[in-house]
């Protein structure tokens, strides 16, 4: 597409739900987004020409990268193949470690508005949960759009929506995110006005055994990353996060507040064209349907040939695997969508085929419950629609945790996905063998992998 979609006049409560994060690694990379940035960033020094004596003491480069940030985050996300707004929080705790200042950004975000290139909605904040010490707090963060003149401007500049994704690219930043704790246990998590509300820090023992195993393991992978070069992201570093008991999620989570620049949640397509480990291109090679496979696993169950979502003759494959991952996190078979489902997925399929469907091929779903240890059932009963979810979560990630070590050992880092790894393309070999091992030994099956390799230069 190489046309831009004018903005509504009013912000659209749609577009505001499902807004983007706003990509402050951003810099132009080509001249015409140079030619845009430079034209609009001359206009913002214009505006503030008051404190130009203080910005010349500062230097005007800070500045200038947070216009072009702004500029070209809003105008990537806004000529997607679905136009979206982005997001940001504005408090100034939350630009640690990014690669734009809190005063840098908000100088920039308020000469935009003020100049008519970006459209702005507040965010709004509300108290969510209250575990007896003071509300935790939830909310909406700040939208942001590029405005028609803004468009107009991009166009004129030479950059119509089929350019911009290839004219701003990310620079990540190159320092190490800091990680307050490497390992955190929680209690379950509550929704709480349409918002996920993280359940409160439980108290840890440094003595439990289980948890000194789990950080050294923690410890390991992060100094070794220390000694790896990774480009194309913000430095990997991990921590990980456990509901109530060490079974129960376990996953490895990339630090940094980023997260359009922390490779687990950068878009995919970035991710495996961009990263590179030593100089290294990467792949990313994931266990195909990995709960699915743990669940039969578990039952004593072989897997079946073929795809395992490919259960109701005409439905996209995508919508099987939501219906699934929604199942699993209620604990029970799915027999209807939700409020908040996407209306184009409800019309697209009957949530009823899907359900018939996969309870004719997998009888087991209608009692995947029974796969709970009894201490964890007797202890946490009360929260049986979360535990299924979790329990398959812990397994995944004890698996993933082998598989990590076994690539290290083979002298190669290895980046965790919930699911796989992302490893230099001469690891690969290596990463299949560490995840048909580990799933084999922890989740007792052995998986079906699939490998994505780059689709692009860099």
């Amino acid at each position: 597409m190489n046309t831009y979609i004018s903005p509504p006049v009013e912000p659209d409560e749609t577009l505001l739900a499902l807004a983007k994060a706003l990509a402050l690694s951003l810099v132009p990379r080509t001249p015409e987004a140079n030619s845009l940035v430079e034209h609009v960033f001359n206009q913002v020094v214009a505006l503030e020409a008051p404190d130009r004596e203080r910005q010349r003491r500062s230097g005007l480069a800070p500045l200038r990268r947070a216009v072009g940030a702004l500029v070209g985050g809003a105008l990537r996300c806004w000529a997607g193949a679905v136009p979206s707004y982005v997001y940001q929080p504005v408090s100034p705790n939350t630009f640690s470690g990014l690669s734009v200042s809190y005063r840098h950004f908000a100088s920039a975000r308020d000469a935009l508005v003020a100049l008519g290139y970006i459209g702005m909605t507040p965010g709004i904040r509300f108290p969510a949960a209250d575990f007896g010490d003071g509300p935790i707090w939830a909310g909406r963060a700040s939208r942001f759009w590029p405005t028609d003149k803004l468009l107009k401007l991009a166009e004129a500049h030479g950059l119509p929506a089929g350019a911009v994704k290839q004219a701003f690219k990310a620079d990540p930043p190159r320092t190490p995110p800091k990680i307050p704790e490497l390992v955190e246990l929680r209690d379950f998590s509550q929704r709480k006005n349409g918002q996920k509300v993280q359940g409160r820090p439980l108290p840890i023992n440094p003595n439990d055994p289980v948890y000194q195993k789990i950080k050294r393991e923690t410890e390991a992978h992060n100094a070794y990353a220390e000694t790896i070069e990774v480009t194309g992201c913000i430095p990997p570093r991990w921590y990980r996060v456990f509901t109530a008991d060490w079974r129960l999620q376990a996953r490895w989570y990339a630090a940094g507040n980023d997260k359009t620049a922390a490779y687990l949640t950068m878009h995919e397509e970035d991710r495996i064209n961009d990263i590179h480990i030593n100089g290294e291109s990467v792949v990313e090679v994931d266990v195909s349907s990995s709960q699915l496979a743990i669940l039969h696993g578990l039952l004593g169950k072989p897997l079946p040939d073929g795809d395992l979502y490919d259960v109701v003759p005409g439905t996209d494959r995508k919508i099987v695997k939501l219906w699934m991952t929604i199942s699993l996190g209620r604990g029970k078979m799915l027999s209807t969508w939700s409020r908040d489902t996407a209306e184009k997925i409800k019309k697209a399929c009957d949530p009823h085929a899907i359900h018939a469907g996969m309870l004719r091929t997998y009888p087991f779903l209608a009692e995947m419950s029974s796969i709970i240890p009894d201490d964890l059932r007797a202890a946490y009963g009360t929260h049986m629609d979360r535990l299924v979810s979790l329990y398959l979560q812990g397994i995944e990630a004890r698996a993933i945790s082998g598989a990590i070590a076994y690539v290290r050992a083979a002298g190669h880092l290895a980046l965790p996905t919930h699911d796989g790894l992302i490893v230099p393309a001469s690891a690969e070999k290596a990463a299949k063998a560490g995840l048909e091992g580990s799933y084999r030994h922890v989740a007792k099956i052995i998986p079906r992998l699939e490998v994505e390799r780059p689709s692009r230069g860099s």
